[in-house]
């Protein structure tokens, strides 16, 4: 994908990516975490890794989360996994599949949706950008 942060919807997002079942299992763990981060106010999740490459078959997916209005509270009560800051984050990978860190520039140098943005040689790429309000709650 090229560089930037390219913006997609639930749906746009799992047809693109939903491509066996396997990454249709590690997208079923995604959107759980990503239906509380929207029932807590939260507007985007960013995307980035192998999961939003052409890999048959990525161990996990990557991403963090905008902090933007997001109502730690229901974090905290709904999935306090979410708020891990730890470099292992064990227990967010066997809740959900993969790790979704705080897109917070106080955890790296620099905001984690600008870091998923370089490969391991500090060359540009692309993320994709998940508007959360696209996201249909299945468990109302």
């Amino acid at each position: 994908m090229p560089p930037g942060i390219h913006p997609a919807t639930w749906a746009e997002f799992t047809e693109r990516y939903a491509l066996n079942a396997h990454r249709s299992k590690l997208l079923d763990g995604l959107k759980k975490a990503a239906i509380v981060l929207r029932r807590a106010n939260c507007p985007t999740l960013y995307m980035g890794g192998s999961f939003v490459t052409a890999k048959e078959f990525p161990n996990d997916f990557d991403g963090c989360w905008d902090l933007t209005g997001v109502n730690a509270m229901v974090l905290e009560e709904e999935a306090p996994a979410l708020l891990r800051t730890d470099r292992k984050r064990v227990l967010q990978k066997a809740l959900y599949g993969g790790e979704l860190l705080m897109d917070s520039p106080f955890v790296i140098d620099r905001p984690f949706r600008d870091f998923f943005q370089e490969d391991k040689q500090g060359r540009r790429k692309g993320i994709v950008a998940i508007d959360l309000r696209t996201i249909e709650d299945d468990q109302k």
